[in-house]
């Protein structure tokens, strides 16, 4: 009973969030991603051991805002396409770096890789978010294959297009 009840309480945040961030043009860096863990909490509720995931981001990065739900649609995109699929185990990892004066981000799952429509351009969310961080900051998602096996979707933000924020703890 307690794992569902979690699982309801994760629901129930992951709802206010999207709300919430609806309504603003920027958040907190570290608030997306903790958007993001609660997401992929949720999802390993659903896979069980066939999901992992780990979320990496350099701390002088979380004192930077982005647009609300930046990487949702990607990390959806792993699941839906990298996870759902695979009849083994997969791990999808976030990474943030804070470098050449750039946010550099990258989504990376060990599934079962791109098919060629997706590198073609690819469905709904990859080519939204990609026009939203054209349009937003003149970058570009890259899709490359994951070692051995797997998708990697990466982009850059030049730190000048991002406001920075008041960095705090988002840990309960």
């Amino acid at each position: 009973l307690e794992p569902v009840r979690e699982m309801i309480a994760r629901l129930g945040d992951t709802f206010r969030f999207a709300l919430a961030a609806s309504q603003e043009e920027w958040i907190g860096l570290e608030e997306e991603l903790q958007f993001i863990r609660t997401y992929l909490e949720l999802e390993k509720g659903r896979f069980r051991e066939k999901l992992t995931f780990s979320i990496q981001a350099d701390e002088n990065a979380l004192v930077y805002r982005v647009p609300p739900m930046l990487l949702q649609p990607l990390v959806e995109n792993a699941i839906k396409h990298g996870v759902g699929p695979s009849l083994r185990p997969v791990e999808i990892r976030i990474e943030v770096q804070n470098n050449d004066n750039h946010l550099n981000f990258r989504i990376s799952d060990t599934g079962i890789g791109w098919d060629k429509d997706a590198l073609a351009g690819g469905g709904i969310g990859l080519r939204n978010t990609r026009k939203r961080i054209a349009q937003q900051f003149g970058s570009d998602l890259h899709l490359t294959d994951n070692q051995p096996s797997g998708a990697v979707v990466t982009f850059s933000i030049p730190l000048t297009q991002l406001p920075k924020g008041i960095h705090e703890s988002t840990d309960h």
